[in-house]
C-alpha cells in the first residue's frame, strides 16, 4: 500500500479547509492494514481515519497518518423471508446504499435519505433523522483495531450506541472496515420485528387512517392558487413513522426535506449540523417549557428530553451571524458555511463565539456533533 506525503485534504472534507496531513492512505482492505501496521506503530504514531469527511473540521494541519477506508463491498450474507443482511464496505457512499435498499423494498432506512458520508461514519456516528437512528438497524460492525493489529466484530450491544455516539468514539484505534445491516422485506415485517402490543393488522390499519389523517391536515387553500397539498413541517415525523406509508414516498419526502432546507455542500461549504441537541432531565424540560416557550423540546426516552439546539441558536438571534466568510445559515441555525476561504481554525473559533452566547442565555452547553481536529 502506497501513501502520499503532505497531502492536502481540503478536497476531502465539506467544510472545503485545507489540512496538510504528514502521510495518507486509502485502505481497500485488511491485507492493506496488515501491511500499514508493520510500517508505524500506532502505538506512539498519531493517526486520524476520515470517511466521506462530511462530519470533520481540520481546525489545522495534521503532524500525523491519515486512514481513508475505501473498501466497496456489498453482499447479501443472509436473506429470509422476512428479513435481509447485508454486509457493506466502509468505503461506499451512505446515500448510495439508501438508495439500494428503498430499491430493493427493504425497510429501515428510507428516513436517513440523502444524510452525506459514508457507511464506515455511519455507526462511528449513530447518524439519525426524523426520531430514526442507525443502530436500529445495525447488526453488526467488523472492524481493525489499529493498536493490537486483529480484526474486531462487535455486536450492536457491544457498541455501546447512543445519541449520536458510540464504542467508536472512545475507542478511534477500531477502524470501521464494514457493517452489517438487518433490514426489513416489507414494513408490515418491520412491524413484527418491533413490540408491539396487539394486532399487527390493528396497527397498520390505524396507521393507515393517521396517513390520511395528517394528509388531509396538510392541505391548504390559496386564494389565488386554489387547493392544493403542502406538507405542514410540524408532522413529517409522525408521518414517516407510519407503517401505511410506502418506503418511496418516504424516501421522497425526506430527499425533498432536505434539498429544500439544507445547504449544498458541494455548492457552500458545511458539514449539515454543527451541533448536538443537549439531553436534559425532565425537570429541566419543565422549565424550559414555562420560561422559553420558543424553544421546541423532544422526547428522548428513559425519562431523558432533547433540546433542539437550532432553537437555541435562534433564540440568540444569532441566524445569519457571519465574521469573515463564517457564517450561520439564516434558514438552519444549526449549520455552520465556509463562503469561500475560511480556515478551519476560523470556523472553530467562530463556532465557539455560538456556544458562548447559547450557554450565557439558556446556560445550556451546545455540544459539537461534528469531529474537531
Amino acid at each position: 500500500v502506497e501513501g502520499m506525503k503532505r497531502y492536502n485534504l481540503k478536497k476531502k472534507n465539506t467544510f472545503k479547509v485545507s489540512c496538510v496531513v504528514d502521510d495518507f492512505y486509502e485502505i481497500k482492505d485488511v491485507i492493506d492494514l496488515n501491511i500499514l501496521t508493520e510500517k508505524y506503530d500506532f502505538n506512539l504514531t498519531k493517526y486520524f481515519v476520515l470517511g466521506g469527511g462530511s462530519n470533520v473540521l481540520f481546525s489545522k494541519n495534521f503532524s500525523g497518518v491519515v486512514i481513508h477506508p475505501v473498501s466497496k463491498k456489498k453482499e447479501i450474507i443472509k436473506n429470509s423471508e422476512r428479513d435481509v443482511y447485508i454486509e457493506v464496505g466502509a468505503g461506499i457512499e451512505w446515500d448510495d446504499f439508501v438508495r439500494y435498499t428503498v430499491k430493493e423494498g427493504y425497510s429501515g432506512l428510507e428516513c436517513l435519505a440523502l444524510i452525506p458520508g459514508d457507511i464506515g461514519a455511519s455507526p462511528v456516528q449513530n447518524i439519525g433523522a426524523y426520531g430514526s437512528e442507525v443502530s436500529e438497524y445495525i447488526h453488526r460492525v467488523l472492524c481493525y483495531d489499529l493498536l493490537k493489529k486483529e480484526i474486531v466484530e462487535l455486536t450492536n450491544e457491544e457498541c455501546a450506541f447512543k445519541y449520536r455516539d458510540s464504542i467508536f468514539k472512545k475507542k478511534p484505534e477500531l477502524l470501521v472496515t464494514s457493517v452489517v445491516f438487518r433490514l426489513f422485506k416489507s414494513q408490515l415485517s418491520h412491524i413484527h420485528a418491533r413490540p408491539f402490543l396487539g394486532s399487527k393488522t390493528l396497527r397498520y390499519m390505524k396507521d393507515l387512517f393517521k396517513s390520511v389523517f395528517l394528509i388531509v391536515k396538510s392541505i391548504r387553500c390559496n386564494s389565488g392558487s386554489g387547493w392544493k397539498i403542502k406538507m405542514n413541517f410540524s408532522y413529517v415525523r409522525e408521518f414517516l413513522s407510519l407503517s401505511s406509508v410506502p418506503l418511496s414516498v418516504k424516501s421522497w419526502l425526506v430527499r425533498f426535506i432536505r434539498k429544500a432546507t439544507m445547504p449544498d455542500p458541494s455548492i457552500i461549504g458545511n458539514v449539515g449540523c454543527f451541533y448536538k441537541s443537549p439531553i436534559v432531565s425532565k425537570e429541566t424540560a419543565v422549565y424550559f417549557e414555562s420560561y422559553f416557550p420558543e424553544v421546541n423540546i423532544y422526547e428522548g426516552g428513559c425519562g431523558e428530553y432533547k433540546i433542539s439546539a437550532g432553537d437555541l441558536i435562534k433564540g440568540c438571534d444569532l441566524n445569519g451571524m457571519k465574521d469573515k466568510d463564517v457564517s450561520i445559515d439564516v434558514n438552519r441555525p444549526l449549520v455552520i458555511l465556509n463562503h469561500g476561504e475560511a480556515t478551519g481554525a476560523e470556523i472553530y473559533s467562530f463556532s465557539i463565539k455560538v456556544q458562548e452566547a447559547v450557554f450565557k442565555k439558556y446556560d445550556l452547553i451546545l455540544d459539537p456533533e461534528v469531529v474537531i481536529v
